[in-house]
């Protein structure tokens, strides 16, 4: 079984990720690396951020392998997502 040891999440700026996913994340007893994707600026000292433009093809090589992925973003910038 591969272990993953990252959590992207994609629209880390948004009111979803910051009042759900994160507590619940910070939650967790496994020790796993968040790494926050979005368009505009976010600091938070537990988190990476990746600040790029979804559509940016060379940004989705710094997420590494063993990562799962949460789209917390409007389902139109899902196709772009996915296709990077």
């Amino acid at each position: 079984m591969t272990r993953l040891n990252n959590i992207v999440i994609f629209g880390i700026t948004g009111d979803l990720a910051r009042s759900k996913l994160l507590p619940a994340v910070f939650n967790l007893k496994t020790k796993i690396k968040v790494i926050g994707f979005a368009r505009s600026h976010f600091f938070h000292p537990k988190i990476t951020h990746i600040r790029s433009d979804y559509s940016d093809e060379e940004t989705y090589k710094k997420l590494g392998s063993k990562s799962i992925f949460y789209l917390a973003v409007p389902p139109y910038v899902y196709p772009t997502i996915i296709k990077n």
